[in-house]
């Protein structure tokens, strides 16, 4: 599954970063064009072009300066008719959220506070984990698609417990928090499992909202021993009984139309146990000898998680799947989302709230804002609220019907 223990916190050193180049951030962390045009081909360069080190200069610098973020970061109010009332959350909030794995080990949750409403660190594991060996992750198609191989790197629970806890002094942001209970016993995979997700539950509970249960990593081995409808209906009931009034989501990966049926039985045996919607899509699986040249070359492992634009489609199908199945089930949709039109067609396929990863990778934080003034324009010329479109698009769902979609084709990002 990767190394684990005391070396997850042995780290490459990050290369210097000049004055001019923090002042590049600062001003792409309001202009996600600039950040796209000029601050990420920069930052690539003094990377030596490894996107890993690319998220981890950006994080490091962040993580440095964000007791101050409020004096160079605008305040961002999110517009009102974008406010929804999700399950287990105590107030209001704007359904736009990065996505698990942007800040995997909460290190930047204060500047995060500036852009969105809901965060979501992780994903979390009880022990340090290293991850597999670099390279694991290669930027592709101008920062459109991210391949990955990661599986799991982690500070571990008790570094983030830490960070929880200083947050809740003054954070602001509603903490969506992803967990891996992970199988290490073969014998009894998904008994160990959940002894792993009965601590981590344990330890971060007064600091949370709810949690997604995330074994779809397509590059950690053994979490297939996970994904059966026994583990997901245990997992669920689990969770229920130790966070009753928390919001339980859990995370799965992409799937062909011949895999509908299957995913669908997973999905239900976690909503008949207690959980009360889903995380889709991950990222999917590409076999060493299908990844592009300029990937190939560089790759050590034989498979990748390939996400970013070519996600679209997979989620909103996703998407489209689940609500028809479960009218009242809570979705988050990933993937392929960069701007507010695909995000409209998500909203309207059936999501409840959308998250990004690649999308911030590319644009910066910077773009939240910029999505979420574009679903408000959209639904201003509908003439609904967010919550009167949801409302929509389940009433719908009951009737075994959909809502068209708004923006027609499938736009790639600029």
């Amino acid at each position: 599954m990767g190394a684990s223990g005391a070396a997850a916190h042995a780290k490459p050193q990050l290369p210097a970063i000049s004055l001019r180049e923090k002042m590049m951030l600062q001003k792409g962390a309001n202009d996600p064009d600039y950040f796209k045009d000029v601050v990420r081909p920069r930052l690539y360069e003094i990377c030596g072009g490894d996107a890993e080190t690319v998220q981890e200069l950006v994080k490091d610098v962040v993580r440095r300066y964000q007791g101050i973020a409020g004096l160079v970061l605008p305040k961002f109010d999110p517009p009102k008719n974008m406010m929804v009332k999700m399950p287990g959350l105590p107030r209001k909030v704007a359904p736009v959220k990065p996505a698990e794995g942007l800040d995997k080990n909460f290190d930047v949750p204060l500047v995060l506070d500036h852009y969105f409403d809901v965060q979501q660190p992780g994903t979390v594991v009880v022990e340090p984990r290293k991850g597999n060996d670099r390279v694991r992750v290669v930027s592709a198609n101008d920062g459109v698609d991210l391949y990955n191989a990661q599986g799991f790197p982690s500070e571990g629970l008790a570094y983030v417990v830490d960070r929880l806890r200083e947050y809740g002094a003054g954070g602001k942001s509603e903490i969506l928090l992803s967990i891996a209970g992970l199988p290490t016993d073969k014998k009894d995979p998904v008994g160990s499992a959940l002894a792993q997700t009965e601590d981590l539950i344990h330890q971060t509970y007064p600091y949370v909202s709810g949690y997604i249960d995330n074994r779809w990593s397509p590059n950690t081995a053994d979490l297939p021993l996970l994904q059966t409808e026994e583990a997901y209906r245990q997992t669920a009931v689990l969770m229920k009984q130790l966070v009753p009034h928390k919001l339980r989501l859990m995370k799965i990966g992409p799937y062909e139309p011949s895999g509908r049926d299957a995913m669908l039985a997973l999905v239900k045996a976690f909503l008949d146990g207690g959980g009360h919607g889903v995380v889709t899509t991950n990222t999917f699986k590409v076999p060493k000898d299908q990844l592009p040249a300029e990937v190939r070359g560089s790759w050590g492992y034989p498979t990748a998680g390939r996400s970013g634009a070519f996600l679209t489609g997979y989620m909103l199908r996703s998407v489209r799947d689940i609500r028809l199945a479960f009218p009242e089930a809570d979705i988050t949709a990933e993937g392929g989302i960069f701007d507010g039109h695909v995000g409209y067609d998500a909203f309207k396929t059936g999501a409840n709230s959308i998250a990004g990863f690649t999308v911030y990778a590319r644009y910066g934080f910077g773009q939240a804002p910029r999505i979420m003034r574009q679903l408000s324009e959209h639904l201003e010329r509908d003439g609904k609220t967010m919550e009167e479109l949801q409302a929509e698009v389940k009433e719908l769902a009951r009737k075994g019907e959909t809502m068209p979609s708004s923006t027609g084709e499938k736009r790639s990002p600029g």
